[in-house]
């Protein structure tokens, strides 16, 4: 088994690089910021409680109804609580540029006005938070 966290690939159609993806975005964060990483060591606890709910699920549809169990597993709750690490900016002074100056100055790729209210990090536009996964392969 092996857990992953990461994004759908999509294209921006927005921003300073349109026609970056979501994969290179969720790289270039992982590499500067340890997104991904952080967002793991702060909330491992959760996310291996909802693994172990999902496998029991696996184990006893495959025991009681005969339902192969060999299939990835999408982990929902795990997704939300990203969402919500984001939203709540979990990683503001505790990471090197965190809060991001374009969060700090409000920046929003989408909008015709550039810049607005502060806003949390690593959410200009919402897409990259939106397309994140976490699943199990087997």
């Amino acid at each position: 088994m092996k857990l992953n966290l990461g994004v759908i690939d999509v294209i921006y159609d927005y921003g300073d690089n349109p026609g970056q993806t979501t994969h290179e975005v969720a790289q270039d964060l992982e590499q500067r910021y340890r997104l991904f990483t952080h967002f793991f060591n702060m909330h491992q606890n959760e996310i291996i409680e909802e693994l172990g709910t999902e496998i029991l699920y696996s184990i006893v549809n495959q025991i009681e109804h005969g339902i192969d169990s060999n299939v990835d597993m999408n982990l929902e709750q795990t997704k939300l609580t990203f969402h919500k690490f984001l939203e709540n900016q979990e990683l503001d002074g505790k990471v090197y540029g965190v809060p991001t100056k374009a969060s700090i100055l409000g920046v929003n790729s989408r909008l015709k006005k550039k810049k607005g209210p502060p806003r949390p990090s690593f959410i200009d536009g919402g897409l990259l938070q939106t397309s994140f996964q976490a699943w199990v392969e087997k």
